[in-house]
């Protein structure tokens, strides 16, 4: 994947500066002025830079970062504001791209593979949603607490500390590597102990409560840390 994202980049970069080389100088009543927009036979070109580029921000960095959701608004703003596609459009896009694969190229972005992982995981917490939705509480702690303990071993895979251990351990390695503060330790220790009454059947100390809470921490973890 890592390769793959590189060479897209690459020819990102070459299709954007092809679009941006060509002189826009136009002459009009004996003067000479410089087209704001995007030649007609250029305009296909030009939506497959700005659609392949939101594509790859997508899978570089994710869809909560910065790059991807500002070339979204400009893009969003050029389909819906103005009849052609503006010059000025295509170079800030190329810039958010060729800043992106700066920080891709120096270890900066979220790993695709943890990205991926992030999406597998948020699709199980809503399928536990939905069976805590029916009031099948006991199945949704179940299915969240798997995923909440598979959420802290990629947290710590990402960081590069051991994963193979259950929840209560991995939150203390992440502590004392300072990926986590004690106030948020002290939460995601309660939803450990959620987690133990799910996964070992504790039908009777766990509630409904607990549950719902687990899902939405479960959540903000996946959102803020992978």
């Amino acid at each position: 994947m890592q390769g793959k994202l590189k060479a897209r980049f690459n020819e990102l970069l070459s299709h954007g500066a092809e679009l941006l080389s060509p002189s826009r100088t136009i002459s009009r009543y004996g003067q000479e002025f410089t087209d704001p927009y995007i030649r007609e036979e250029e305009i296909v070109i030009a939506q497959k830079f700005f659609a392949s580029s939101l594509n790859v921000l997508s899978y570089a960095a994710g869809k909560t970062h910065s790059f991807y959701s500002l070339c979204h608004d400009i893009i969003t703003k050029e389909h819906t504001n103005i009849p052609g596609i503006k010059i000025d459009d295509v170079a800030k896009v190329l810039g958010i791209v060729q800043a992106a694969y700066h920080e891709f190229l120096n270890g900066m972005l979220c790993e695709p593979e943890y990205y991926f992982s992030a999406v597998n995981l948020d699709n199980f917490l809503t399928h536990s949603e939905e069976l805590f939705t029916k009031k099948m509480h006991n199945e949704a702690g179940v299915l969240s607490a798997i995923v909440f303990e598979d959420t802290l071993k990629k947290i710590a895979a990402k960081n590069g500390l051991p994963s193979e251990k259950t929840a209560d351990p991995l939150i203390d390695d992440l502590v004392k590597a300072g990926i986590l503060n004690q106030p948020k330790a002290k939460i995601l220790k309660g939803y450990a102990t959620t987690r133990n009454y799910s996964l070992h059947a504790n039908w009777n100390k766990l509630t409904p409560e607990d549950v719902g809470e687990l899902i939405k921490g479960t959540r903000s973890l996946l959102a803020e840390y992978l």
